[in-house]
C-alpha cells in the first residue's frame, strides 16, 4: 500500500467495489446516489421548517446559531445542549473532510 493512501481513497474504492458486485451496478449506484441527495436535502429542510413554523421571530434575529436558540424556546435547555453538541461534531467532521481533501490534493501534487 502506498504511503499517501487516504481515507477519501478508501471510501471511493469501497463505494465502487460495492456497486461493481451487484447486478445492474450502474442503476443501483445511481439510485443510491439519488436517495442520498434526497435524504441530505430532507435532513436540512425538516429542522428548518420545524423552527420556522414553531417560532415566530423577527427576521433580524436569524443570525448564525439561531437553531439552538430556537430549540431552547421550543423544548428547553436539553435540546439546545444536544444541538450544540451536534454543531461541535459537525465542525469536527468538516475539519476532517478538509484535511482529507488537502491530503488528496497534496498527494496528486507530489506524484
Amino acid at each position: 500500500m502506498h504511503a499517501s493512501f487516504t481515507l477519501t481513497d478508501l471510501l471511493w474504492i469501497m463505494g465502487f467495489t460495492q456497486a461493481s458486485f451487484t447486478h445492474g451496478s450502474k442503476r443501483v449506484y445511481l439510485v443510491r446516489e439519488i436517495k442520498d441527495v434526497i435524504f441530505t436535502c430532507l435532513a436540512y429542510l425538516i429542522p428548518l421548517f420545524a423552527v420556522v413554523s414553531a417560532v415566530s421571530v423577527d427576521q433580524t434575529q436569524w443570525v448564525q446559531g439561531f437553531h439552538d436558540a430556537a430549540a431552547k424556546i421550543i423544548a428547553g435547555k436539553w435540546l439546545k445542549f444536544w444541538i450544540e453538541i451536534g454543531d461541535v461534531m459537525s465542525g469536527f467532521g468538516y475539519f476532517e473532510a478538509q484535511l482529507s481533501s488537502y491530503a488528496y490534493h497534496l498527494k496528486i501534487y507530489l506524484a
